[in-house]
C-alpha cells in the first residue's frame, strides 16, 4: 500500500503542472483580450476562453490539493479537541470518509450531465459544451483516488507499522 502512495504522489504532481499551465494560458489570453479592445476590434472568443481555462485550472488542481492536502480547510476539531488524541482521530477520519462520499455521489450527477450537453455548442468558440462538462466527473474520479490515498496514508498504514511493531 506503500507503494501505491508513493507512486499517487508522484503523478499528481503533473496535475500541479497542468494546473499551473491553465493558468499561464488564461494570463496570455486575457492580456490579448485587454490588448484587442485597446486596439478597438474586441476578441469574441477570449473571454469564453479566460472562463473555461479558469475552470480548466480549479478542477486540475483539485486532485493535486487533495493528495498534497494542500486544500483550504478550517480544522475546528483541532481548536476543540486537541487535548483528546482519541476524539480528534475519529473526527478527522469521520471527515475524510464524508469527503470520499460527497465525491463518490458528484461523478455520476456530473457525468450525466455532461453527456446530456453533448449537443450543445458555445457561442464563441463553437465547443461542445459536454466535453467542456467533462472536466467534473473526471476531476472528482482522480480527487477520489487521492483520498483513497489520504486514508490509507493516514489510518492503514499506521496501523499496519503498529501491528508489524508488535510481532
Amino acid at each position: 500500500m506503500q507503494k501505491f502512495c508513493d507512486f499517487t504522489d508522484k503523478v499528481y504532481k503533473t496535475f500541479f503542472y497542468i494546473s499551473a499551465f491553465f493558468l499561464a494560458a488564461m494570463l496570455i489570453v486575457c492580456a490579448y483580450s485587454v490588448f484587442s479592445r485597446f486596439a478597438g476590434s474586441p476578441s469574441k472568443w477570449a473571454d469564453e476562453l479566460i472562463r473555461f481555462l479558469m475552470v480548466f485550472m480549479a478542477f486540475s488542481g483539485a486532485p493535486y490539493l487533495i493528495c498534497t492536502r494542500g486544500d483550504l480547510k478550517v480544522d475546528l476539531t483541532e481548536i476543540f479537541f486537541s487535548k483528546k488524541t482519541k476524539l480528534l482521530y475519529i473526527t478527522r477520519l469521520i471527515g475524510h470518509l464524508i469527503l470520499t462520499v460527497i465525491l463518490l455521489y458528484l461523478i455520476f450527477p456530473t457525468f450525466e450531465m455532461a453527456m446530456k450537453n453533448m449537443d450543445t455548442t458555445t457561442t464563441g468558440l463553437e465547443w461542445t459544451m459536454g466535453y467542456i462538462y467533462m472536466v467534473m466527473p473526471i476531476s472528482f474520479v482522480f480527487c477520489l483516488i487521492a483520498e483513497i490515498k489520504n486514508l490509507i496514508q493516514l489510518y492503514v498504514l499506521p496501523r499496519t507499522a503498529a501491528a508489524k511493531g508488535e510481532n
